[in-house]
Protein backbone atom coordinates (compact mmCIF):
# COMPACT_ATOMS: atom_id res chain seq x y z
CA UNK A 1 0.00 0.00 0.00
CA UNK A 2 1.77 3.64 -1.06
CA UNK A 3 1.19 5.98 1.02
CA UNK A 4 -0.45 9.00 -0.75
CA UNK A 5 2.05 12.46 -0.09
CA UNK A 6 0.92 15.07 1.96
CA UNK A 7 1.50 18.84 1.75
CA UNK A 8 2.43 21.38 4.95
CA UNK A 9 0.68 25.09 4.23
CA UNK A 10 4.35 26.76 4.40
CA UNK A 11 5.10 23.86 1.56
CA UNK A 12 2.28 25.44 -0.15
CA UNK A 13 2.79 28.96 0.04
CA UNK A 14 5.92 28.83 -1.36
CA UNK A 15 5.32 26.93 -4.12
CA UNK A 16 1.71 28.83 -4.96
CA UNK A 17 3.56 32.34 -3.67
CA UNK A 18 0.80 32.62 -1.66
CA UNK A 19 0.57 33.35 2.32
CA UNK A 20 0.29 30.54 4.69
CA UNK A 21 -2.67 32.91 6.63
CA UNK A 22 -4.65 32.90 2.77
CA UNK A 23 -4.52 28.79 3.29
CA UNK A 24 -5.87 29.07 6.57
CA UNK A 25 -8.60 31.52 5.75
CA UNK A 26 -9.60 29.04 2.61
CA UNK A 27 -9.77 26.44 5.41
CA UNK A 28 -11.42 28.38 8.04
CA UNK A 29 -14.37 29.14 5.13
CA UNK A 30 -14.54 26.00 4.26
CA UNK A 31 -12.92 26.05 0.99
CA UNK A 32 -10.39 23.10 1.55
CA UNK A 33 -10.59 20.64 4.04
CA UNK A 34 -7.13 19.97 5.53
CA UNK A 35 -6.49 17.39 7.98
CA UNK A 36 -4.70 17.85 10.98
CA UNK A 37 -1.40 15.61 11.45
CA UNK A 38 0.19 14.17 15.05
CA UNK A 39 1.11 17.62 16.11
CA UNK A 40 -1.72 18.98 15.24
CA UNK A 41 -0.43 21.25 12.13
CA UNK A 42 -2.67 21.35 8.98
CA UNK A 43 -1.82 18.90 6.01
CA UNK A 44 -3.39 18.72 2.30
CA UNK A 45 -3.79 15.50 0.72
CA UNK A 46 -3.23 15.75 -3.34
CA UNK A 47 -7.25 15.88 -3.81
CA UNK A 48 -6.98 19.14 -1.44
CA UNK A 49 -3.55 20.42 -3.35
CA UNK A 50 -5.17 20.91 -6.49
CA UNK A 51 -8.42 22.17 -5.12
CA UNK A 52 -6.02 24.87 -3.72
CA UNK A 53 -4.85 25.57 -6.95
CA UNK A 54 -8.21 25.93 -8.25
CA UNK A 55 -9.24 28.01 -5.87
CA UNK A 56 -5.99 30.02 -6.34
CA UNK A 57 -6.50 29.85 -10.08
CA UNK A 58 -10.28 31.45 -9.95
CA UNK A 59 -8.98 34.48 -7.75
CA UNK A 60 -6.54 35.39 -9.82
CA UNK A 61 -9.08 35.01 -12.63
CA UNK A 62 -10.38 37.85 -10.18
CA UNK A 63 -13.49 35.69 -9.16
CA UNK A 64 -14.85 36.28 -5.00
CA UNK A 65 -15.01 34.05 -2.42
CA UNK A 66 -18.16 33.79 -2.69
CA UNK A 67 -18.29 32.45 -6.12
CA UNK A 68 -15.39 30.13 -5.84
CA UNK A 69 -17.34 28.78 -2.68
CA UNK A 70 -20.15 28.06 -4.94
CA UNK A 71 -18.15 26.75 -7.70
CA UNK A 72 -16.68 24.04 -4.84
CA UNK A 73 -20.06 22.99 -3.21
CA UNK A 74 -21.12 22.38 -7.22
CA UNK A 75 -17.89 20.24 -7.44
CA UNK A 76 -18.61 18.43 -4.17
CA UNK A 77 -22.24 17.48 -4.87
CA UNK A 78 -22.41 17.05 -8.70
CA UNK A 79 -18.06 15.98 -9.40
CA UNK A 80 -15.31 17.57 -11.33
CA UNK A 81 -17.63 18.08 -14.51
CA UNK A 82 -20.24 20.00 -13.08
CA UNK A 83 -17.56 22.18 -10.96
CA UNK A 84 -15.42 23.02 -14.36
CA UNK A 85 -19.07 24.06 -15.88
CA UNK A 86 -19.64 26.28 -13.21
CA UNK A 87 -16.42 27.33 -12.98
CA UNK A 88 -16.16 28.39 -17.09
CA UNK A 89 -19.63 30.05 -16.55
CA UNK A 90 -18.66 32.28 -13.63
CA UNK A 91 -15.34 33.01 -15.48
CA UNK A 92 -17.20 33.97 -18.96
CA UNK A 93 -19.21 36.25 -16.82
CA UNK A 94 -15.88 37.75 -15.29
CA UNK A 95 -14.95 37.98 -19.09
CA UNK A 96 -17.85 40.15 -19.94
CA UNK A 97 -17.91 42.26 -16.63
CA UNK A 98 -14.43 43.34 -17.97
CA UNK A 99 -14.92 43.72 -21.51
CA UNK A 100 -18.42 46.00 -20.56
CA UNK A 101 -15.87 48.00 -18.30
CA UNK A 102 -13.41 48.67 -20.64
CA UNK A 103 -15.39 49.72 -23.64
CA UNK A 104 -16.84 53.05 -23.45
CA UNK A 105 -20.48 53.45 -23.14
CA UNK A 106 -22.39 55.44 -25.97
CA UNK A 107 -24.16 57.32 -23.46
CA UNK A 108 -20.46 59.04 -21.79
CA UNK A 109 -18.81 58.79 -25.55
CA UNK A 110 -21.77 61.50 -26.48
CA UNK A 111 -21.51 63.04 -23.19
CA UNK A 112 -17.67 63.51 -23.86
CA UNK A 113 -18.16 64.54 -27.07
CA UNK A 114 -20.90 67.53 -25.89
CA UNK A 115 -18.41 68.44 -23.61
CA UNK A 116 -15.45 68.69 -26.28
CA UNK A 117 -17.82 70.77 -28.40
CA UNK A 118 -18.91 73.47 -25.71
CA UNK A 119 -14.99 73.62 -24.90
CA UNK A 120 -14.29 74.19 -28.75
CA UNK A 121 -17.68 76.78 -28.37
CA UNK A 122 -15.94 78.64 -25.17
CA UNK A 123 -12.36 78.85 -27.19
CA UNK A 124 -13.25 79.93 -30.39
CA UNK A 125 -15.64 82.76 -29.21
Amino acid sequence: MSISPEFSLTQLSRTYGVTPRAIRHYDDVGLIKPHRNRANRRRLDLAERDRLLFILRLREAGLGLDQIRRIVAVGRRHGPSEQLACACEALNDRIVELECALSPKPSSVDAALGVLKALETEMAA
